[in-house]
């Protein structure tokens, strides 16, 4: 007999689909499946599913977590706009030496002048390029980076409600089911099955947990 305390939590941590999930895994957790049934007398046997998505955008640290990252965005956008001001500044300004290093009303001494400064100018200005894409790139794999962790989290806090409630209630598997994109979940059909949802977003919000992480130092 396998004791009800057995779970297998068929879920993808990071929100993976059922289509993108190894194929050698999704074998297993069938053959598990299919092994715990078959050890288990059918009365014994206890199952329920759980909407992973819809847990995770009732956990109660959501949106103070997606509120942090907004407001990183919002402050990574204004650097970034004043950062295209002041790129456009610089080739302006590099455009404008070129015209007088060219204009043939100076001396030739000064075209000269005009020629050396317009050279420093566009190696600043290549430079400034350079300075402004990295930062770009930067923020932007920061920004992602802080959303992917902060799922992360609450997937391991969904998880960790998901397996008090099968211990308590004495589940023996509980699959990861979406309700309204089947093919995201590990279920797609069930019948006379408990969805355990609710009760996951209960314990899950109950508990305080850890803060959501942020911006890595």
């Amino acid at each position: 007999m396998i004791p009800p305390a057995t779970i297998a939590l068929a879920v993808a941590l990071d929100g993976a689909s059922a289509r993108t999930q190894p194929a050698l895994m999704r074998c297993l957790l069938a053959f598990a499946t299919a092994l715990v049934a078959f050890l288990t007398p059918a009365a014994e046997l206890k199952v329920a599913t759980l909407d992973l998505d819809r847990a995770l955008t009732n956990h109660h640290k959501l949106e103070a977590g997606l509120q942090r990252i907004r407001t990183q965005e919002v402050s990574f956008g204004k650097e970034l706009d004043r950062l295209r001001l002041e790129g456009r500044r610089l080739q302006q300004e590099l455009e404008s030496l070129q015209q007088e290093a060219e204009d043939s009303v100076l001396s030739a001494a000064a075209r000269v002048a005009k020629k050396q400064v317009w050279e420093q100018r566009r190696v600043d200005f290549s430079s400034f390029r350079v300075r402004y894409e990295q930062f770009e790139v930067a923020g932007v794999e920061d920004l992602r980076g802080q959303a992917a962790r902060l799922r992360r989290a609450l997937t391991d806090e969904v998880l960790g409600a998901a397996r008090q409630v099968g211990e308590r209630d004495g589940f023996n598997f509980i699959f990861h089911a979406n309700r309204f994109a089947p093919a995201a979940g590990d279920v797609l059909f069930s019948r006379g099955v408990e969805d355990v949802t609710d009760r996951v977003i209960a314990v899950m919000n109950a508990a305080p947990g850890p803060s959501v992480p942020g911006r890595r130092p």
